[in-house]
């Protein structure tokens, strides 16, 4: 089936919702990392450039930067910062 009714749609949801909700909650957790490093790297040195500027990261090349954190909203944050 390639599409289904909205309002069907928004019923499996519910459902679906309720039947994880009745178990074992634990089992949603997502355990990350304690500390994530990043390197980027960029076509354009100018991009590279512009996010080198964001506090804590660091250009290492001129189309490479590196970014680390022990915060994954942080690097949330960095990603959007070099958009």
């Amino acid at each position: 089936m390639i599409t289904i009714h909205p309002q069907l749609a928004v019923k499996k949801i519910k459902e679906g919702v309720e039947s994880i909700l009745r178990e074992d909650i634990n089992k949603c957790i997502i355990n990350f990392p304690k500390h994530f490093k990043l390197e980027l790297s960029f076509k354009n040195h100018a991009k590279a450039f512009k996010t080198s500027f964001y506090p804590g990261a660091k250009q290492i090349s001129s189309t490479n930067v590196v970014f680390e954190s022990d915060n994954y909203f942080e690097v949330l944050r960095m990603f959007s910062f070099r958009a």
